[in-house]
């Protein structure tokens, strides 16, 4: 059984820390990050389900920017993690329709944007976690 479950392990974290460890490690320069100005364009607040069947709720901001020339859209998840629904309601009101905001762009992939500069933290765990699950998995194949 440990020798089907490995290789699964092992994948999976190969996936982890190859998506999330790009996205990390662009994160890691600033110098590759450029700071424009944008615009929200749309604001949504929605609800989920969390593993003990409770509602938990986000905000999702998306906005649109130009950069060299071109008109481009992002959005990206605001507040935290597992707020509740007032707590996403006062965090969506920051972000009306129209209103200005720094939009940071990844200089090589102007598509790829965030509004908040800095490291990407979450990536980085969601990384190194990755790293773990192959170092794991693959120590439990050697006999």
């Amino acid at each position: 059984m440990e020798y089907f479950i490995a290789p699964i392990g092992i994948a999976l974290g190969i996936a982890l820390a190859c998506v999330f460890g790009k996205s990390f490690w662009r994160s890691l320069w600033a110098s590759n990050w450029e700071r424009v100005d944008g615009k929200v364009t749309r604001t949504v607040v929605r609800s989920s389900r969390n593993m003990e069947q409770s509602t938990q709720w986000d905000v999702r901001v998306e906005y649109g920017y130009r950069y060299a020339g071109a008109s481009l859209t992002g959005s990206t998840l605001v507040g935290y993690s597992g707020m509740g629904r007032g707590d996403a309601q006062e965090e969506a009101r920051n972000y009306p329709v129209g209103q200005p905001l720094s939009v940071y762009v990844y200089k090589d992939d102007p598509r790829e944007s965030k509004l908040k500069e800095g490291i990407n933290v979450v990536a980085g765990v969601a990384a190194v976690f990755g790293i773990f699950l192959v170092v794991f998995f693959a120590l439990h194949m050697v006999p």
